[in-house]
């Protein structure tokens, strides 16, 4: 703390053990993170071309069950059910045929009073015929009940199902599909971010290994900690860490490099002072360690907004010729001339009533006259115009002062002068 430094000098030297090993860590992780990263990237591509396609596999399939169920309704349904209808009545009438053929041999042999072996031979082959044909017509009539009260209802439904299904299934895979693709890409988005971040985190690692030795950016005096308005409040701090073993904390200021050439007066301006006080002012600055050693400066700014209750803050200048018997810290005082004018009339506040927004003195005959005031200083104010050198008026009290005064006027008098 206070050692004056060139331009290029290291400061400290901090431990940086901890560092290496978290940028030896990040240069194994960040190869490995790059190739999930790319293969997250394929995985995406792949998907941007594969989505559209399962989009559409899932519409047509939707489509061909709803193509399946109207053609089952439109053609199947009545092809089979006439189909049925018609191989029934097909039976039924084979059956009737070879019945009546039965029936018509029966009578022609029963005619003949006599019944050869022949005869009897073609009977029962027709009989025969008959019996086979009523078995096809009660196979078909069940199969026909089958086919019309079972089988297409149950086709019916299915089909139905289906065509529901495929409709829950491209809803469900549309919105599946979709999401899925959503997820990827913000699974590389999140890659990508995590992967800047790592390489940023890289980049800064490096960049603090090459200053855990930081060095003067210019030429100055080492001061510990921040300075809040010429006061350097972490000082004490900072030089207890400022050890072997030491520890700073995350965005500390440590050291603050101060050119002892740069310098000017940071001014603490209570509320009733700031009247009058502008940038361009002189005023005479007078050093705490050296009352006598008269500085001349010039205010460079004043805040319109106060830092603190009632407080408000000024910068002075310093010449350059005197920043010798100057360094970072001290405590001074200024003053500074807010009004100057060599031959200005004053009188005391207290001669001067107030009607209004007009200013009336009593003149030293009686006369009530009105004045107009300009700059105030103390007890005194200044007159502008309505008075001139050696008026004279009566010094304003109470009522109760001034009949005590009556009696003596002339005590009660003041002559205004000038001020120099």
């Amino acid at each position: 703390h206070g050692t004056e430094v060139k331009k290029g000098d290291i400061l400290f030297q901090l431990e940086t053990k901890a560092l290496e090993k978290k940028i030896r860590e990040l240069e194994v992780g960040m190869p490995l993170k790059e190739l999930d990263l790319e293969t997250a990237k394929q995985e995406l591509e792949k998907m941007e071309q594969t989505t559209p396609l399962q989009l559409e596999e899932a519409d047509l399939a939707m489509r061909h069950a709803k193509e399946d169920l109207d053609y089952f309704f439109e053609v199947t349904k009545p092809m089979r059910e006439r189909s049925a209808q018609e191989d029934l009545k097909s039976s039924e009438n084979y059956l009737s045929y070879a019945e009546e053929e039965l029936r018509q041999l029966k009578k022609m042999y029963d005619e003949d009073d006599m019944t050869e072996e022949t005869e009897e031979i073609i009977l029962q082959r027709q009989q025969n015929s008959v019996d086979n044909y009523r078995w096809v017509f009660e196979q078909t009539k069940a199969r026909t009940d089958r086919t019309l009260n079972t089988s297409i209802p149950r086709e019916e439904e299915s089909l139905k199902r289906a065509h529901v299904l495929k409709e829950i299934d491209f809803a469900s895979s549309e919105k599946a599909t979709k999401d899925s693709l959503t997820r990827k890409e913000l699974d590389v988005e999140a890659k990508v971010r995590d992967f800047d971040e790592t390489e940023l985190a890289f980049s800064e690692y490096r960049s603090d290994l090459k200053q855990m030795a930081p060095k003067a950016p210019h030429d100055g005096l080492v001061y510990y900690g921040m300075s809040q308005r010429g006061k350097w409040t972490t000082a004490a701090t900072i030089e207890r860490k400022m050890i072997p073993g030491g520890k700073l904390s995350m965005n500390e200021v440590a050291v603050t490099i101060v050119d002892p050439n740069d310098l000017h007066l940071r001014l603490t301006v209570p509320e009733n002072k700031l009247k009058g006080l502008k940038p361009g002012l002189g005023g005479t600055l007078k050093l705490e360690w050296n009352p006598d050693l008269e500085l001349q400066g010039k205010v460079e700014s004043v805040s319109r907004v106060p830092y603190a209750d009632n407080t408000y803050d000024a910068v002075v200048s310093i010449p350059a010729d005197v920043r010798s018997h100057i360094v970072p810290g001290m405590k001074a005082s200024v003053e500074v001339v807010i009004y100057d004018n060599e031959k200005t009339l004053v009188v005391p506040k207290n001669a001067i009533e107030k009607k209004g927004k007009a200013s009336i003195v009593t003149m030293a005959s009686g006369e009530k006259r009105r004045i107009r005031t300009g700059q105030s200083s103390g007890s005194m104010i200044e007159v502008v115009e309505g008075l001139k050198v050696d008026d004279e008026i009566r010094k304003g009290a109470s009522e109760k002062d001034e009949r005590l005064e009556e009696k003596d006027v002339e005590k009660s008098e003041e002559k205004v002068g000038e001020k120099k």
